[in-house]
């Protein structure tokens, strides 16, 4: 099992630095409640998990995990669509959006399923601190074993 991380860079007037979740959001054209883009903090984490597949992940610390939290709930209808090409999603517009409630690693998720049944989109917040978006349930685990790990770490 692999973590692979990657900085989004942004270069404006001749300077190169980390993006911030909403310019995130913007170069990809992904409309996120603004409850949601408020709510986040600027920096957060690209990073791709390989195991038996290769699972895109993103990371985001919420200032507010109450109205990140409502916004992702009402971003639900949309977000797959917006986030589908950063994520590697395909077939989306075939996709009938029905997320659900899945428990993880002991933690409350959210989850969307394809017409066969497999999990393509979850999401979930560890520690209500932080909002962990990724397409597989093996990677979400993961990233819930990493961050344990760090905690007792630190």
């Amino acid at each position: 099992n692999k973590f692979f991380y990657f900085p989004v860079i942004k270069e404006f007037g001749g300077f190169k630095y980390l993006a911030a979740a909403k310019e995130f959001f913007g170069a990809l054209e992904a409309a996120p409640p603004v409850g949601l883009t408020d709510s986040l903090e600027d920096e957060f984490m690209l990073a791709i998990f390989r195991s038996t597949q290769k699972s895109p992940i993103l990371i985001f610390k919420a200032r507010s995990y109450e109205n990140a939290f409502a916004s992702m709930l009402k971003w639900e209808k949309n977000i797959v669509y917006d986030l589908a090409e950063i994520l590697s999603i395909k077939g989306v517009e075939s996709l009938k959006i029905v997320f659900y409630d899945k428990e993880i690693k002991n933690k409350d998720s959210r989850a969307l399923k394809d017409g066969d049944g497999n999990i393509i989109f979850l999401y979930s917040f560890i520690n209500r601190e932080y909002l962990v978006i990724t397409t597989s349930e093996e990677a979400m685990k993961e990233v819930f074993r990493r961050f344990t790990v760090s905690q007792y770490l630190n």
